[in-house]
């Protein structure tokens, strides 16, 4: 993979820099808010809230040489760039009481299915433990419960309904 230079840029923004590689290029596309200079330097620039540029490009290549799929690796990245823009700190400061607020943010606030937020709580252990080489920070975090769903029962008129719509005799009850 080539270099990628990431630098301070004016007031709250972060400059990334890198020789053209189509690959990069989509990932800095894929990020809000992201701004092209094309002066002397021909930079890229991002929202200093999305420091997180580079945690993701960490996580990105540790997914490839893991063997994720692209799908799952899209969906990691997608709940570490959402817990970025929530939390607006550097990942290695963030608290155990800060993810767990941001846990009950995803079930409380956002109304999340139980399954969304295990997924999330899954990205985080795997950014703690393989990334920051911090298993502590995530060894704790509570999973929620698995949604027990009940099953539709249908009336007896409704049954009724079905079985004379049966044409075939061979079919009916």
């Amino acid at each position: 993979m080539k270099k990628v230079s990431i630098s301070a840029c004016e007031g709250e923004r972060i400059g990334i820099s890198f020789p053209f590689d189509a690959e990069i290029l989509d990932r800095v596309k894929s990020i809000k808010g992201r701004r092209y200079y094309n002066g002397k330097e021909k930079l890229w620039s991002v929202s200093r809230a999305t420091e997180i540029f580079r945690s993701l490009l960490k996580m990105s290549d540790e997914l490839k040489l893991r063997g994720y799929s692209r799908k799952s690796s899209k969906t990691y990245l997608g709940h570490i760039e959402r817990l970025g823009h929530w939390c607006r700190e550097d990942f290695r400061k963030v608290s155990v009481d800060v993810l767990q607020g941001y846990i009950l943010y995803l079930l409380d606030d956002v109304l999340f299915t139980h399954s969304y937020v295990n997924q999330c709580i899954s990205t985080i252990r795997f950014l703690s433990y393989k990334l920051l080489h911090d298993p502590e920070r995530a060894s704790d975090l509570p999973r929620p419960k698995k949604e027990t769903k009940l099953p539709s029962v249908l009336s007896r008129n409704s049954i009724y309904r079905f079985v004379t719509e049966i044409r075939n005799p061979k079919h009916r009850l």
